[in-house]
């Protein structure tokens, strides 16, 4: 039979024994976790360190955009009667290249105050409006492409109407159509 003094030192043993392999696993946990944390750490300062490198991309393009712009000089919008003989030009040419025709082109010869059609009280800013109608006749392709065109001039408008009313189907079975344009024609100058 074993003494006492026997399994006291057996028992204390086996308690050490299984301390020190729960402090292995502490330790053996502890480095796993350290690792991951440095190697995810790691994928994370690559992934910021590759945005940082786009950002910089970035950054100096939009500043070469800048230093580009400062180099323009700011242009000139036409101003009275101009600006209605601007548009009135490019209209013409535009339903031309489209393949319809300007049917009539009317204008106002007084510069009024400008009032926008989506605000209720007057612009006091030296900015008039000169009333203008057009009438466009053609196939609808080539006259939506007209009309569409219209964003990319740089007389600024605004439009109060637009009416469309079939013309006549010819005989290739197209249909023609008559559209009628109402615009605000927005103009700088004395008067206003």
């Amino acid at each position: 039979m074993k003494s006492r003094q026997d399994w006291i030192c057996q028992n204390t043993a086996i308690t050490l024994d299984r301390a020190i392999k729960v402090a292995i696993c502490c330790v053996a946990s502890a480095f796993v976790w350290l690792g991951g944390s440095i190697l995810l750490s790691s994928a994370q300062g690559s992934a910021n360190r590759l945005a940082i490198a786009q950002k910089r991309t970035s950054l100096g393009e939009a500043l070469k955009t800048i230093d580009a712009g400062k180099a323009v000089s700011d242009a000139e919008s036409p101003s009275g009667l101009g600006s209605i003989g601007r548009l009135q030009s490019y209209i013409e040419s535009k339903a031309e290249e489209s393949g319809c025709e300007v049917s009539e082109f009317q204008a106002g010869a007084s510069l009024l105050p400008f009032l926008s059609a989506y605000s209720k009280q007057a612009d006091s800013s030296g900015w008039g409006q000169y009333q203008v109608s057009t009438d466009l006749h053609g196939r609808i392709g080539p006259v939506f492409d007209t009309i569409r065109s219209l964003a990319q001039q740089d007389v600024p408008i605004e439009l109060d109407t637009l009416e469309f009313s079939r013309a006549e189907i010819d005989h290739q079975g197209n249909c023609q159509v008559n559209v009628h344009l109402g615009l605000r024609v927005l103009s700088k100058g004395a008067g206003a």
